[in-house]
């Protein structure tokens, strides 16, 4: 491969002595190759032009300006030289956005002149261009063929016309891709692309790996050539992974009559078909995701769903419990709470709490009267306490007053004011002893005065029973 190369790393920068570092190479990139014949110029990373404002790229040969453009964030000509003749060359760039981005790089370009006479091909020679791969020596500097490990061949294809995009046979047969490393798109590896003269004596076989300085070089069969980063290349260097998204899942209503409805997600990651079985007891659901949809692992892209049957199960028998009949006598001996009568579906029992309803199996409690309290679907609870029950005492029936007889003078026989008194039981008590008091006015002298005193020793006795039954019912309890 014959070339005089000007992108060397020890070449002055001339109008301002600026010296290309690391860092400027990595946001603006210049890059200039003199070849025999030829002077290649390659500028990227630059500022897009932006209110009028642009790049500048000046190029002088032999003392003459024979190029200046504008450009924007990227920059590539080829210009013809003659190939008889040395040159001197300088090329120029004013960079709009800071003058410290600012770039000349000057070099001398000697005749072309091979050691003997080139053999005439009795055949025009065909092209075809190659497309390498390599690691730089320097991550750090631009992409050139100084700056390159070990390159590997790609692919190749006829004519001269240098990918735009990476190849379609990448990575090929001869490139380990694990070998990148996870900086490439940092720009750690480059690529060079050469177009070269072939004929029958020319096979890539033996060009498959090529290494800096050595080669194997190509000679007078070079063209041309171009080198980039190979992450210019990478679809995974050129803009961010998707992020994974969550695809919904489809819902499955099972019914008595419909037997399996399925409803589909409203959504734009993923469209999805289902296959039922023949008798349409199963169904199974598949999501196929949309163009650049990324999904986190394990995500489901399928469902199946089989009919249960459970939906046509039989429902349970609705039963509603009575309430329970509450006798209140007069006192407390006659009191009584009676059960409601036995239905099917539904008995009844006694507890602590009260009266308990309780469903069979296969039924369920409806809507329960006032008083009953739901312990779960099939059992509640009517609770009773004293409040159901009056208590009120018995009433006593008055003795009948005996007929007046005839009044008669027996002032003489008048008795004096005696004393009536009810006796009480013994175990009353003396808070619950009954007396009265006899009469200490004097009874007028008549016939009634038997029956008076009759009749108040019968209301007396009654009060007294009364109040023996009162305390009877309080010492039940």
């Amino acid at each position: 491969m014959k070339r005089i190369l000007a992108t060397v790393a020890t070449a002055t920068l001339a109008l301002g002595g600026l010296v290309a570092t690391a860092t400027a190479a990595a946001a603006h990139t210049p890059d200039v190759d003199a070849v025999c014949g030829s002077l290649s110029i390659n500028l990227t990373q630059y500022a897009d032009s932006r209110d009028g404002r642009d790049n500048t790229v000046t190029v002088v040969v032999d003392g003459g300006e024979i190029l200046r453009e504008s450009f924007g964030r990227e920059f590539r000509t080829k210009l013809e030289l003659t190939e008889d003749e040395a040159h001197q060359w300088t090329v120029s760039i004013d960079a709009w956005d800071d003058d410290a981005w600012d770039w000349n790089m000057s070099g001398d370009l000697a005749a072309c002149v091979e050691p003997g006479p080139e053999p005439t091909p009795e055949v025009e020679p065909e092209l075809e261009t190659a497309f390498y791969v390599y690691p730089k020596l320097d991550p750090t500097k631009i992409a050139a063929w100084e700056n390159s490990g070990e390159q590997t061949l790609i692919a190749t294809r006829e004519g001269d016309q240098f990918w735009d995009e990476l190849p379609q046979e990448y990575p090929g047969e001869l490139f380990d891709v694990t070998a990148l490393p996870a900086d490439v798109c940092e720009g750690s590896w480059g690529v060079q692309q050469d177009v070269v003269r072939v004929d029958a004596d020319f096979s890539w076989d033996d060009f498959q790996h090529i290494t800096y300085p050595d080669g194997p070089l190509f000679g007078w069969r070079l063209k041309d050539h171009r080198h980039d980063d190979l992450s210019n290349y990478l679809a995974e260097c050129g803009e961010e992974a998707p992020e994974p998204v969550a695809v919904p899942s489809p819902s499955f209503v099972e019914s008595c009559d419909a037997g399996i409805t399925v409803t589909m997600p409203d959504t734009g990651f993923a469209t999805y078909s289902e296959e039922w079985s023949a008798d349409r007891t199963q169904v199974t659901v598949t999501a196929t995701l949309a163009e650049g949809v990324e999904v986190a692992p394990e995500t489901a892209l399928s469902w199946t769903y089989t009919l249960t049957g459970e939906a046509c199960a039989s429902e349970p028998v609705v039963v509603t419990p009575d309430a329970p009949k509450v006798i209140d006598e007069c006192g407390t001996e006659a009191d009584e709470l009676r059960l409601p009568g036995a239905v099917e579906g539904l008995t009844y029992s006694s507890s602590a709490e009260g009266i308990v309803a309780t469903a069979s199996a296969g039924y369920t409690l409806g809507e329960l009267p006032a008083g009953y309290t739901a312990i779960d679907e099939s059992t509640a609870v009517y609770a009773v306490d004293e409040s159901v029950f009056t208590d009120e005492p018995c009433a006593t029936t008055p003795a009948e007053e005996p007929t007046e007889e005839p009044t008669q003078d027996t002032t003489e026989d008048r008795p004096a004011a005696q004393d009536v008194a009810v006796d009480v039981p013994a175990d009353a008590g003396e808070d619950e002893e009954v007396a009265v008091a006899a009469q200490t006015t004097e009874l007028p002298r008549t016939g009634a005065t038997v029956g008076i005193t009759a009749g108040v020793a019968a209301l007396l006795v009654a009060a007294g029973a009364t109040l023996f039954v009162v305390r009877r019912r309080v010492a039940q309890r």
